[in-house]
């Protein structure tokens, strides 16, 4: 079997006036627009896929359309073409691109992921916690992440989920009636990472967007 990526990618520079009002551990869906008016960046990619050992595969020819928006600002790459600053590639980690990540966004990089105007998944890393940053939660234990919601009154489930979140280690939670996977010090020098799948029977296991800050466009596989 074959695929076949046809690749395309835009930036939409947002105005360093606009000032992210959005309050991303909420699991409420949200638009495009709202991103757009809070200053992320766009960065876009279609693909196109094709079976070629099974002509009268359905899906042939379907067209899918990613789009990412982020907090990154971009940076032109070896190649010529603009991706967000590669703040998780070791090779391209240089003291101005951590200066960024901890000066400009507080340490905390903020990703959606919209398939065909779809919105369908949600990541946040956050490196450090600083109690003077009032808009980063601090989900760095399971009582805090619970107090949080609590606070706010929305609902919050834990949930045992075989090794990957057991009793005594929760990393699944049921957030709002979305799936959301919050690991602390998974990484090191990581605080927290927190993974939401807008698909009603999707769990997520792992942060499938890491490649979108190693300074290159993943391809995708099945």
């Amino acid at each position: 079997m074959k695929t076949y990526l046809l690749i395309f990618f835009a930036i939409l520079s947002s105005s360093c006036s606009k000032t992210d009002s959005i309050n991303h551990y909420l699991n409420k869906p949200i638009t495009e627009l709202e991103l757009v008016e809070n200053g992320f960046y766009k960065y876009s990619y279609t693909y196109t896929y094709e079976n070629d050992e099974n002509q009268k595969d359905s899906l042939n020819g379907k067209v899918y359309k990613y789009v990412l928006y982020s907090n990154v600002k971009p940076q032109r790459q070896d190649d010529g073409k603009l991706y967000p600053i590669p703040l998780f590639s070791n090779k391209n980690n240089s003291k101005e691109n951590t200066e960024y990540l901890v000066n400009e966004l507080d340490n905390r990089i903020i990703s959606y992921l919209f398939i065909n105007d779809t919105l369908e998944y949600k990541s946040i890393f956050v490196y450090s916690v600083n109690k003077n940053k009032k808009h980063i939660a601090n989900f760095t234990s399971k009582e805090n992440i619970i107090n949080y919601y609590n606070s706010l009154k929305i609902q919050i489930k834990p949930l045992i989920d075989g090794k990957k979140s057991t009793k005594e280690h929760i990393t699944l939670f049921l957030i709002d009636n979305y799936k959301t996977r919050i690991y602390f010090e998974r990484y090191p020098g990581v605080a927290y990472d927190m993974i939401t799948n807008y698909g009603k029977n999707s769990t997520p296991y792992m942060d499938t967007m890491a490649g979108w800050y190693n300074g290159y466009t993943y391809e995708l596989s099945e």
